[in-house]
């Protein structure tokens, strides 16, 4: 799909519109599980907004990376994109993409089965979304109530953050 399309877009697109293409493509191949294919997409991407200097545009597609390491199982790799996300998104005032990022890492220390600090980030996150009105906040809601339950000694589960 991509060898297709990608000559018309460089011939006919800014360095922008490429990156904002190769960070599509690297979504698209990350919802089919194409691991390296996306890596490779999110990473050009990642170079164009650097030469650009677009730190939103790095902060979001960095993001997809600290999702794809997410999905190999290389947490900590994870948990050091989201929290360099959030830095930028703090640089840029950019609360709505601080909500984003603290959320899923909620959802990374819930997969590690750390429930104080799921907790800790689906409560800041939540904080940040329903000052700003964000629609996703009763999933933050949710994942913050499940945090709790298990930190008040509720349902016990295994690494992974899986079971209920």
């Amino acid at each position: 799909m991509y060898n297709k399309s990608h000559p018309i877009f460089e011939e006919l697109g800014t360095p922008a519109d490429m990156a904002g293409r190769y960070g599509s493509f690297g979504s698209l191949y990350l919802m089919r599980d194409d691991l390296n294919q996306a890596e490779e997409m999110i990473t050009k991407c990642l170079v164009i907004y650097e030469e650009l200097g677009d730190r939103a545009g790095v902060a979001r597609n960095s993001g997809n990376l600290g999702y794809l390491y997410h999905k190999r199982g290389d947490l900590d790799k994870a948990e050091a994109i989201y929290e360099n996300c959030i830095v930028i998104f703090e640089e840029l005032d950019d609360r709505a993409g601080i909500a984003q990022f603290t959320c899923n890492l909620g959802i990374l220390f819930e997969y590690r089965g750390d429930w104080a600090g799921a907790a800790a980030h689906f409560r800041r996150s939540l904080a940040i979304a329903e000052e700003l009105g964000m629609p996703d906040t009763e999933l933050m809601r949710q994942s913050l109530a499940k945090a709790e339950t298990h930190l008040a000694g509720g349902p016990s589960t295994g690494s992974g953050g899986n079971a209920e």
